[in-house]
């Protein structure tokens, strides 16, 4: 299914965020469940060479949580901001507010702090 969405799209994935339950070891059994899902998912990224929004890095505040599962509207601003960045550091979609992002010599590029960044690129392109 991935291999038919890259082809006919700009493609970025992300990661499971971590839950907010209060009970710390339900917290705790679920965080390890998830990252299982959440390798497979870092490693489809990785092996093609996509984006990848690490939402257990973006939402990691209780405030980005309504309750222990849904986002709040702080935590669904956050993840706005790095599908926006997404969006704009992709020549294709928006030519004029485009970084490169080819010729990654160390993997494809990231989000980090709201900023898309490649791995060995000299140029980035952040969103406000």
């Amino acid at each position: 299914m991935l291999d038919a969405v890259q082809a006919a799209r700009p493609t970025a994935l992300c990661t499971i965020y971590d839950p907010r339950y209060p009970d710390s070891q339900r917290r705790r059994l679920i965080t390890i469940a998830l990252a299982l899902l959440n390798d497979v998912i870092t490693r489809e990224a990785f092996t093609r060479r996509l984006l990848l929004v690490d939402l257990r890095l973006l939402c990691y505040e209780d405030e980005d949580f309504a309750n222990s599962i849904e986002r709040s509207a702080q935590g669904g601003q956050k993840i706005a901001q790095a599908i926006t960045a997404f969006l704009y550091a992709r020549p294709e979609v928006h030519p004029k507010l485009s970084c490169s992002l080819e010729n990654f010599s160390a993997g494809p590029p990231r989000l980090q702090d709201g900023l898309v960044r490649g791995h060995g690129s000299r140029s980035s392109t952040t969103v406000a």
